[in-house]
């Protein structure tokens, strides 16, 4: 299961080759751009990033533009990293300089985790990139961008603004503590979302307007809800728990509804109020201080985070193995169908060789040999006489043979006509009693309803003489408006069903094929001691 990829995410894009046609060449103005982009991205994020402000810290909740960084380094080529990190660095730089920091101190805040940034794309780039397809793949990456280089990198930068005294009076535990945090809900809640809606393929995008209602019926549904809850439920520790995950099941929703991307953009829409709520203390998040609010609102969000993203990634693998499944089983069904259409071509084919090649040669010997036994002596008469009876008998033999493998009767009288020889013919071979019920006028089926009634008729009785020790055997055939019913019941020993197919079956599993074929189906009801029963049901037009 676990190398089942997932159907709506596709491989994230790798580098591309210098000059390919997928990451064409900039010139100058195309440089010029991407900086100013790049400085946007910093810029804008930053000052996002500071709008969060967890006090008395003075740190943000979510390093915005790191996550916008990390996405963008995964999907472009390795010749526009520089570009890309120069014209961040310097958004973020000009952010921190308005919130008078050094330049020292503003590289020393930013240099590591751009450092760490920079690690986590090489991984995607190295051929990690199908975070969204398995969930070892997606617990690799949950490891390295959401714990360990947040981890790390918040301590080297926590180390760096203690030893410049940019945050005074606070430990290096302290600023550790809300540095790592806010540098992994940036990757966890931006960089994630953006790197699985890159994924999507342009045809999976809103193909109907009823999944276009369905995805914003959950948006709506998860902000009213959590706002709602958290805002107007009075604030109680021992509510909070519940309310915390009462945003959940709608997230599970969406992760199982639209997979990845769903999982993300969710926890996105449910992570906004909550870090409102978190920094500036509204709702149910009242603790000691802001920090402690948004360090529980952080926690959660890991928690959820990682449990949706695995939620879609399992879900998605079940909806690929189901269509394969389906799929397969479709081709199945049509290899079947092809066999067995073969199969009634086959036995067409040798009935009429047996019938105008074998049964006739047979008859022209018969011929000769009761011409012959006029010219013979008596003693040699009698054993040509012999010998004509048996080849008469077996020309009759042949006949049967022919018939039983493509009944001409099928064609000329009928399914209806046929079974009445076919029950006839079975009742002269056995001792016990055969009754046919069906009404003669009545509409003919189309030719391949006809060939599947009559070989699960035939398959039905020669069980039942063979193996039922049935003393009465009752065949029906009905026509009704949807479509035919065709019943074979007998009074015999039974069988029990599940050993019957454990044991591999194959006359009962052909009926069942046949009938399928046709859109129809067979019930079997059989139990030790108390007869069997076969009904097919057959619909006027194939619906396979």
């Amino acid at each position: 299961m676990a190398n089942v990829p997932a159907s709506d995410v596709r491989e994230l894009a790798t580098p591309g080759k210098e000059g390919s046609p997928a990451f064409p060449r900039v010139g100058w103005l195309g440089q010029v751009l991407m900086l100013a982009a790049a400085f946007l991205v910093g810029l804008v994020g930053q000052f996002i990033s500071f709008k969060l402000w967890i006090r008395p810290v003075n740190f943000s909740f979510a390093w915005i533009p790191g996550g916008v960084l990390l996405a963008i380094l995964v999907l472009r080529p390795r010749r526009e990293w520089p570009a890309w990190l120069s014209g961040v660095l310097a958004g973020c730089v000009c952010v921190a300089l308005w919130r008078q920091a050094s330049l020292l101190q503003a590289l020393g805040i930013y240099l590591p985790n751009f450092i760490g940034v920079v690690l986590v794309a090489l991984y995607l780039q190295g051929g990690n990139g199908r975070i969204f397809d398995t969930v070892p793949g997606f617990s690799r990456y949950f490891l390295l961008a959401v714990l360990l280089v947040p981890a790390v990198t918040g301590l080297t930068t926590a180390a760096l603004v203690h030893s410049s005294g940019f945050r005074p009076g606070f430990s290096l535990l302290d600023l550790w503590l809300s540095l790592a945090p806010n540098f992994a809900m940036g990757y966890l809640l931006i960089g994630t979302m953006l790197l699985a809606f890159a994924g999507i393929q342009g045809r999976d995008v809103f193909q109907r307007w009823a999944r276009v209602a369905e995805a914003m019926l959950i948006a709506i549904g998860l902000l009213l809800l959590s706002i709602g809850l958290w805002i107007l439920v009075p604030a109680s520790s021992v509510l909070l728990p519940l309310l915390l995950f009462a945003p959940v099941p709608l997230i599970m929703l969406a992760a199982m509804r639209f997979g990845s991307p769903g999982a993300a953009l969710a926890l996105f829409l449910v992570s906004v109020p909550a870090a409102w709520m978190g920094v500036y203390g509204g709702g149910q998040f009242r603790f000691d201080g802001e920090q402690m609010n948004a360090h529980v609102v952080q926690l959660w969000l890991l928690a959820v985070g990682f449990l949706v993203h695995a939620l879609a990634i399992v879900s998605r693998q079940y909806e690929s193995v189901r269509l394969l499944l389906t799929a397969s089983h479709r081709h199945a069904r049509s290899l079947a169908g092809r066999l067995m259409q073969g199969q009634e071509e086959e036995r067409s084919r040798i009935a009429r060789e047996l019938h105008d090649d074998v049964n006739q040669q047979i008859a022209s010997l018969a011929i000769a040999v009761s011409s012959l036994k006029r010219l013979s002596p008596d003693p040699v008469a009698s054993g040509l006489d012999e010998l004509h009876l048996s080849m008469l008998r077996l020309s009759e033999d042949v006949r049967r043979i022919s018939h039983n493998l493509h009944p001409g009767l099928l064609e000329h009288v009928g399914l209806g006509a046929a079974l009445d020889v076919l029950v006839r013919e079975a009742a002269e071979r056995w001792d016990g009693q055969i009754l046919y019920e069906w009404e003669p006028g009545t509409s003919r089926p189309g030719t391949e309803a006809t060939v599947c009634m009559y070989r699960i008729a035939q398959e039905a009785l020669r069980n039942a003489i063979a193996h039922s020790q049935a003393r009465h055997i009752r065949v029906q055939l009905e026509a009704g408006g949807d479509g035919y019913l065709l019943v074979v019941e007998d009074d015999g020993i039974g069988f029990d069903l599940e050993q019957i197919y454990l044991a591999g079956g194959l006359g009962l599993l052909s009926m069942q094929e046949r009938a399928a074929l046709q859109g129809g189906r067979i019930i079997i009801v059989s139990n030790p001691g108390a007869g069997t029963q076969v009904r097919a049901s057959i619909p006027r037009e194939a619906r396979p």
